[in-house]
């Protein structure tokens, strides 16, 4: 990384995302902010009020808001509200947003936008909200607004070519979008394995439907009789969720094969991805999944871990890994159990599987790599335009 690239730089971070949180988002936006911290930029991080604090890098100040609206609409406005408040007052040089609230505050005020797309409203509301689906006209006057913000957006960027590619429909233009993936950190050397244990299958992640866990737990019923195997499942999400996994368990017979954690730091998972033999990556193939695109940074832990892993064959997971890094299946009941038999009993293919993940972290997908791509990013497409007075920006470069 060049030091000091963006020194003089001024930049308000916005997400509408509690911060800080286990979940990915929270671990994406401590990389940027800090990341960009260190190259010398003045960060101003504007979040929801998140559990527990999370140190951060001298340079960026965090200021969460803490905002009363139950109603998620009503909390976004909320939140363009007090964003547009805050940039009022603040004037940074650019505004960096994850969602279209923020980025509408930010054009409001009139101030540079760069907008990073991990999910839209339009698409995360049917999950998150089923009814919300069934009303046509707000979706469509969602996926306007959507629209509108992406358009007078400066510079995009995002988490997969998938993602881009959805950018680029709902914008309605044929703009190109910076496209940086989540990553791991390197992992120590996994513990040698009794040659007797059974095999350890674990998802780790979000246990919301469309992960695919109401696929995987039938395919693996059908495993019960082999005697090898257990699974954990680590992660949180809504009481519901965790309700529908217990009943799913049991009705399926396999609650003494299956562990049911709770959700853990990113450091707790990685302790126990050292053990895993099999990880697991199940994700539906779906409007959110499939068509809107994501990064698991799941996907990236289980490799740096060593673990072989077994996903579900979608563009957004296929950027990811060629195809001798993992194992790839339709996620549907029949086929994810004939993968995760043949794994089962081909100790040697896990092995292979596993090494060839874990170097091709190594190799592409270093947290550090995410890093250094983001300020080049910013280096070739930020610094250098125009600030809101008019004046160029002017960067100082040390070197490394």
């Amino acid at each position: 990384m060049v030091l000091g690239v963006l020194t003089g730089l001024r930049v308000t971070f916005c997400a509408f995302d509690p911060f800080p949180n286990h979940k990915g988002s929270g671990t994406r936006i401590a990389r940027e902010v800090s990341a960009l911290a260190r190259a010398g930029a003045d960060i101003e991080l504007l979040t929801l009020a998140g559990e527990g604090e999370l140190p951060l890098p001298g340079g960026v100040a965090h200021r969460p808001l803490r905002l009363r609206e139950d109603n998620y609409l009503a909390r976004a406005l909320a939140f363009r509200r007090a964003v547009a408040e805050r940039l009022r007052a603040h004037r940074p040089d650019w505004v960096h947003v994850r969602g279209p609230f923020e980025g509408r505050a930010a054009l409001d005020v009139g101030l540079p936008l760069l907008f990073e797309l991990n999910g839209l409203p339009s698409v995360e509301l049917r999950y998150h909200h089923p009814q919300v689906g069934t009303d046509r006209s707000f979706l469509q006057r969602l996926v306007e607004f959507e629209r509108e913000v992406l358009r007078g957006a400066k510079v995009w960027l995002t988490q997969s070519h998938a993602t881009a590619r959805f950018m680029r429909r709902v914008a309605q233009c044929s703009r190109a979008a910076e496209v940086i993936p989540n990553g791991a950190d390197p992992a120590p050397e996994r513990p040698a394995k009794l040659g007797s244990a059974p095999v350890r299958l674990v998802y780790a992640g979000a246990l919301s439907p469309w992960q695919g866990l109401g696929a995987l737990l039938p395919a693996l019923r059908d495993l019960e009789p082999d005697p090898r195997w257990t699974l954990e499942l680590v992660g949180g999400g809504r009481r519901a969720w965790r309700t529908d996994l217990h009943r799913r368990i049991r009705a399926l017979g396999l609650k003494d094969r299956v562990v049911l954690h709770g959700a853990k730091s990113r450091a707790e998972v990685g302790a126990l991805l050292l053990g895993a033999d099999v990880a697991l990556c199940p994700l539906r193939r779906d409007l959110r999944n499939r068509v809107q695109g994501c990064s698991p940074i799941k996907l990236f832990e289980y490799g740096a871990a060593g673990a072989a892993i077994v996903a579900s064959d979608l563009p957004c997971l296929r950027e990811i890994f060629e195809p001798h890094e993992a194992a790839w299946s339709l996620p549907k009941r029949r086929l994810l159990r004939e993968t995760l038999a043949q794994l089962l009993n081909e100790p040697e293919r896990r092995d292979a599987l596993g090494a060839a993940a874990r170097q091709a972290v190594l190799r592409r997908h270093q947290w550090r790599h995410r890093e250094e791509a983001l300020i080049a990013f910013y280096d070739r497409e930020v610094v250098g335009f125009p600030s809101p007075s008019g004046a160029p920006k002017v960067s100082v470069r040390t070197s490394a």
